[in-house]
């Protein structure tokens, strides 16, 4: 699967300080992704730490007549928890995808998955802050075996410097989805 970020701090700035994302802004961004993957669609378009009221309705518009021409499959916000609170699930009605970080250092955000039912979930960060010796491998299986188990219809995003942390959390959240 192919995703994309848009980050309102990449578009031009409203006279208050807040950047305002147009179509301009959406159609360069997705058109310059597709170009640089060689790809005809993005599965995931996530407008990144954009409050509602920074997005336009024309770039609303183009996101969802590029999903309409198979362009963009799902079309999502990539928020903090101070973000994602300016939206309601009535401001998300045409949006399909919340990212947010989660896991033991976020437990503020538990709220986000009754605040946004109809949403696909997707954590990351869920490991941030943790040391990555040996000894807190066993940490980060049951860290990550939770994550997942809280958010079965969506995904949890992990990363790691050491591959054999990649190797070892990827089985983790493999048998923890039971497959």
């Amino acid at each position: 699967p192919v995703a994309m970020q848009f980050s309102a701090a990449e578009s031009r700035a409203a006279p208050k300080g807040v950047p305002l994302v147009t179509k301009q802004d959406v159609e360069a961004s997705l058109t310059a992704s597709l170009n640089a993957l060689n790809t005809d669609y993005i599965d995931y378009f996530l407008l990144h730490e954009t409050p509602q009221d920074a997005v336009r309705d024309d770039a609303l518009e183009f996101l969802l007549q590029a999903k309409s021409l198979g362009r963009i499959d799902k079309i999502g916000i990539a928020a903090n928890g101070g973000y994602l609170q300016t939206y309601s699930e009535s401001d998300l009605s045409d949006r399909d995808v919340v990212q947010y970080e989660y896991g033991p250092h976020w437990p503020m955000h538990d709220n986000w998955l009754r605040k946004f039912p109809s949403k696909m979930h997707i954590f990351h960060s869920c490991l941030s802050g943790r040391q990555s010796s040996s000894e807190h491998q066993h940490d980060a299986a049951q860290i990550l075996a939770a994550n997942v188990a809280k958010n079965p219809y969506g995904k949890v995003l992990f990363s790691s410097m050491n591959i054999e942390n990649v190797r070892r959390n990827t089985q983790t959240a493999i048998l923890s989805q039971g497959t």
